[in-house]
């Protein structure tokens, strides 16, 4: 039986450690991301910026998004649809 990649396609990490978010958590940097995807199984992740300085103390932009990812992020392989495709791609 085939099984699904599991996938991540929200994510705020953040560029230092310890920031804290509206809910009293932290956010994660890329690398713990990292870390809590190998511990859980997941193959990879989106990670999103966030802007609205109502839900944290602070800011990520995209450009910060994609230095971080640069260095932090493996290779994921190809994730992506084909045209026309509606379904998840499967590994094999």
């Amino acid at each position: 039986m085939d099984l699904l990649r599991k996938i991540d396609i929200h994510a705020h990490p953040a560029r230092t450690r310890g920031l804290p978010g509206a809910n009293g958590e932290t956010f994660p940097t890329a690398r713990e991301l990292l870390d809590m995807y190998d511990a859980i199984g997941i193959e990879a992740g989106v990670m999103l910026p966030y802007i609205n300085v109502e839900c944290a103390y602070d800011t990520v932009t995209n450009r910060e998004i994609a230095e971080m990812a640069a260095r932090a992020m493996r290779p994921a392989g190809d994730l992506s649809l084909r045209r026309g495709e509606r379904r998840l791609w499967r590994g094999g």
